[in-house]
């Protein structure tokens, strides 16, 4: 499917299961007015973004480049969080982050070393590059609103759909009543709307920051995904998903954990 039919049937899917839980929730709890620019900004930022940059680039770049790039947001959260505020382990911080980005890079693109890289395409490089930091934004940000994860993911929803559907309208896109039009609605109601409500509510909750050491896992899993469909896993990649996993324990202890210190 085009690019921007996925894009439409995700924000479809996502704004039917947040808008169902922000209906079962309402009469419970009051709408918080006074946080309504930082959920729209939060919700426009983490949803909207993450998901159009990051779709954007595995349509036009080459796959495993932008893959590298786009999984580097935890990374980037944690170096957002020392940016942000003077600590004492900033140093330490910055050498567990570029080493968890070499891991990435081994774990991903491990069975490439050796032979001429495909230069990867600017915009698409540029595309996955914005959509690393959206979400590293929306991670952060989420530990620091007292909104309801629903109401931040409510807006982005509701403004990537009306992106994704003026995008189809002037795009022109061929409508295929197919098995792939459910495909699509279920990423957007599980993967994405379940999802990252899941992940800001976790944000949200853990106290101790132990919540972030799972962002690092993305890429190992998908490695998994990658075994289970007949793929051979290299034993660079091996050394890579280890080290993935020691940078981000480290630096989960030393960004996430400190801060409740």
């Amino acid at each position: 499917m085009q690019v921007e039919l996925v894009q439409f049937l995700l924000f479809l899917g996502a704004c039917f299961v947040i808008l169902l839980i922000v209906w079962r929730r309402r009469p419970e709890t009051k709408i918080q007015t006074s946080e309504w620019h930082v959920r729209w900004a939060l919700g426009v930022i983490g949803l909207t973004g993450t998901m159009i940059f990051q779709y954007i680039a595995f349509d036009i770049g080459p796959i495993t480049e932008v893959n590298i790039i786009a999984y580097s947001w935890p990374l980037i959260a944690a170096l957002i969080m020392i940016f942000g505020r003077t600590a004492e382990n900033s140093k330490q911080l910055i050498i567990l982050s570029l080493l968890g980005f070499g891991g990435v890079l081994l774990l991903i693109g491990g069975d490439k070393l050796g032979q001429q890289w495909q230069i990867p395409s600017p915009l698409g490089v540029l595309f996955a590059v914005l959509s690393a930091v959206c979400m590293a934004a929306f991670s952060f940000g989420m530990t620091r609103t007292q909104s309801h994860a629903d109401d931040v993911l409510l807006p982005g929803a509701l403004v990537g759909l009306a992106i994704a559907a003026v995008w189809c309208l002037f795009g022109n896109t061929p409508w295929n009543l197919s098995w792939t039009l459910w495909a699509g609605l279920y990423l957007g109601v599980g993967p994405m709307g379940l999802g990252y409500l899941f992940w800001a509510l976790a944000m949200q909750r853990d106290s101790s920051g132990k919540a972030a050491l799972f962002g690092f896992l993305t890429p190992v899993l998908s490695t998994v995904l990658l075994l289970a469909s007949g793929q051979n896993l290299t034993l660079t990649s091996s050394i890579g998903a280890v080290i993935v996993l020691i940078t981000c324990a480290l630096a989960s202890k030393q960004a996430w954990i400190s801060r409740y210190a």
